[in-house]
């Protein structure tokens, strides 16, 4: 596994990067890039759970069609097929962070857009949430299966991949339209209950705007709950 050596590393350390600053927890999370060669590499599942203390080699590499290149002891993460179709309709997009951190985390349980509070985030303007039960839509596809794309490299879990395919078809309908922003910076979403999903020009850029995100969340949640305080 040396081809993608120095990828890795950069990978790696960008994991370190984010647990530093408390944007990783055990909860789940995933990190992936486009490589240069067009394919893409990605965390494996269970990172999380071992505390994100994972090694260059256990990093997953596959085809942008999830077939495997090259794989240590672990697939990749529950998101693959969101991450695969993000890169595929987005040609613009080299990066996608996946995190569960806590602000950008309260208001996609309470299912709402985090608002621009901030003059700093105007440019990003409302973090959109995607209302998906993950649990409703698990239950419906072991009912009722329908075909889904099931990669290779990833757990073979289908009703795992159909949640990743229906939010990540609900991205590209929303996210089209401000395809020329990632130029200038990266876009955002938060999952209904589960976490916010970043994906940028760069692996630095998506780190940066996640960093954004959250102090404007933190702000914006705090604003409103002092509003409510004064105003009962």
């Amino acid at each position: 596994m040396t081809k993608y050596y120095a990828d890795r590393v950069r990978v790696i350390e960008t994991i370190r990067n984010l647990l530093k600053h408390d944007h990783l927890e055990c909860n789940g999370g995933a990190v992936a890039i486009r490589l240069s060669d067009g394919n893409m590499m990605m965390t494996p599942t269970g990172a999380a759970v071992r505390r994100w203390q994972i090694e260059p080699e256990e990093l997953v590499v596959m085809t942008m069609k999830g077939e495997v290149v090259e794989m240590g002891p672990y697939p990749s993460a529950a998101s693959t097929l969101q991450c695969l179709q993000i890169l595929r309709s987005f040609p613009a997009a080299n990066a996608i962070v996946h995190s569960h951190s806590q602000w950008s985390l309260i208001y996609a349980t309470l299912g709402q857009s985090i608002p621009a509070a901030i003059t700093s985030f105007d440019r990003y303007g409302e973090v959109p949430c995607i209302i998906c039960d993950d649990k409703e839509l698990k239950s419906r596809f072991k009912a009722a299966p329908w075909s889904v794309e099931l990669p290779e490299a990833m757990l073979q879990r289908p009703e795992v991949a159909a949640v990743g395919e229906w939010v990540s078809s609900r991205v590209a309908d929303l996210m089209a339209p401000r395809a020329d922003e990632l130029a200038a910076h990266g876009l955002a979403f938060t999952m209904y209950r589960h976490g916010v999903v970043v994906f940028a020009k760069s692996l630095e850029r998506a780190v940066q705007d996640l960093t954004a995100i959250e102090a404007n969340a933190c702000t914006a949640y705090r604003t409103a709950l002092l509003t409510a305080v004064a105003n009962p």
